[in-house]
């Protein structure tokens, strides 16, 4: 009897072409099980938070103002939400022009003050009690982005300014700024991260840190970047409540994390590929969440989604069903946990491991395998079994595909070219934990190896270890 092991891979590689693709993994993740074993699960799903009491869509920007109150950017508008009766409830507070994202942050004042950017239109102040207004300096000018460290509101400027506000203050001195020197290219951003400040361009960043400088601009350089950003949302990592690696899109197609002051490149040729693709890089976003001890980035732009796992060091395509994309936007540490806005309508999500859906849409765990090239050539497939997680229907489901659900198993000789048809096999009612998930008189093998796609659009738990292909039907689990 001839048999070879199926493989999946922790990096999804969809190839240059389809006929040169690896390994995928669309909407699952990756847990080690051992030193060499891998779980490849579903991915969390999106549990509905909250939603636009306007009925406003696409998230701009979130922000937490404390453990009770929290503002939502959206096209045009804000909203706050209030937790103070339980239950997230949301208000209306006034108009915001622009569709742009924004950068937020507030400062440590006894009423703190919230700032937001619009590159399109300016630099405004928000509360949860009132309408958004403009920003009370004139001196602020247009900024492109503003944070907040060690008491100051840092705003930066495409001219390769950056400017300081007071302490715990709005108040501006135009005397209070510095430029970055290092290059010539400007400035996209300014965030902060381990308590210094970067400066970050196209050709560059810069590291400042804090020497309470007694007059003008508070922080001093301590180092320059070599590598820059690609544009204004391409950078994070920073933010309150995830696990501090700083990750940035380079003016390189390369992903970067940022190690001290050395970027180490995390990208691999499918990502890079992508991202060099992509027309208009300045529709990339780059945010982040935390759940069930993965810490991940994602990296998106309207044609394709990619999430990096800092957990399993691994990268897996996104996507929302009937689209190319991820319909997640922005993110925040809000509440104790992660809330993800919309890029389409105005509401927020929870990333939620017991939610195999985006809020009710199909979430499809579809994932294919490494090339199975072991096998002899032109042998026939009489069996291949799947390790696929069974009898994970739920008896108290709602619909048939959730008491009863199926798998869709399909494969390709030609490098993942051309599928045949799928065929359907049930993975087996709750407690149906014995139920063998294989396929018979699967064809013959080519020179190219043979690949196997799994797909379960059904919303219950779906993961897999592995499998055997062979050429006699006989049972292998």
């Amino acid at each position: 009897m001839k048999q070879a092991a199926i493989k999946f891979a922790a990096n999804s590689s969809p190839g240059e072409r389809s006929q040169l693709s690896g390994a995928r993994l669309i909407n699952a993740i990756v847990e080690k099980l051992g030193t060499e074993q891998i779980l490849v699960k579903r991915a969390p799903g999106l549990k509905t938070y909250a939603n636009s009491s306007g009925s406003y869509s696409h998230c701009r920007g979130i922000i937490e103002v404390n453990s009770n109150n929290a503002l939502v950017v959206y096209n045009e508008y804000v909203e706050s939400i209030s937790t103070a009766s339980g239950s997230p409830v949301n208000a209306v507070r006034g108009f915001l022009p622009g569709n742009d994202l924004v950068t937020l942050a507030k400062n440590n004042a006894t009423n703190p003050d919230i700032v937001c950017v619009s590159p399109q239109n300016g630099a405004y102040v928000l509360t949860t009690t009132g309408e958004p207004a403009e920003y009370p300096d004139s001196d602020v000018g247009r900024p492109n982005s503003v944070c907040f460290l060690d008491g100051y509101f840092f705003f930066s400027y495409r001219t390769g300014q950056c400017i300081a506000s007071g302490l715990n203050t709005t108040a501006i001195n135009p005397l209070d700024s510095a430029v970055m020197e290092s290059n010539s290219g400007g400035m996209y951003r300014v965030v902060p991260f381990n308590e210094s400040l970067y400066m970050c361009g196209p050709d560059g960043m810069e590291q400042w840190v804090n020497n309470a400088n007694p007059s003008g601009f508070p922080f001093s350089r301590s180092a320059v970047i070599p590598s820059g950003i690609i544009g204004t949302n391409a950078i994070t990592g920073f933010e309150s409540g995830f696990t501090k690696s700083l990750i940035y899109v380079g003016t390189t197609n390369m992903v970067y994390q940022l190690n001290g002051v050395t970027p180490i490149r995390i990208s691999t040729h499918d990502v890079e590929r992508d991202i060099q693709n992509l027309a208009d890089k300045s529709t990339l976003r780059c945010f982040v969440a935390m759940n069930n001890g993965h810490a991940f980035v994602v990296i998106k732009s309207p044609y394709w989604a990619w999430v990096f796992d800092m957990l399993t060091t691994s990268w897996q395509e996104r996507q929302t069903y009937g689209s190319d994309t991820w319909r997640a936007e922005q993110s925040a540490y809000v509440f104790g946990d992660w809330l993800m806005g919309d890029a389409e309508n105005g509401k927020l999500y929870r990333l939620d491991n017991n939610t195999y859906s985006e809020d009710g849409a199909t979430l499809a765990f579809d994932v294919t395998s490494l090339p199975v090239d072991e096998f002899p050539q032109r042998m026939t497939v009489a069996r291949a079994d799947f390790a696929l997680a069974a009898g994970t229907g739920r008896a108290d489901g709602s619909t048939e595909q959730i008491i009863d659900p199926s798998v869709w198993i399909s494969w390709s000789d030609d490098s993942g070219a051309t599928y045949g048809n799928p065929v359907e096999r049930k993975i087996g009612q709750q407690g149906e934990y014995s139920n063998r998930i294989y396929v018979n008189r699967c064809g013959r093998t080519r020179a190219l190896g043979r690949q196997w796609r799994i797909l379960v659009t059904d919303p219950v738990f779906a993961g897999i270890q592995g499998g055997v292909m062979q050429d006699t039907v006989q049972a292998m689990f």
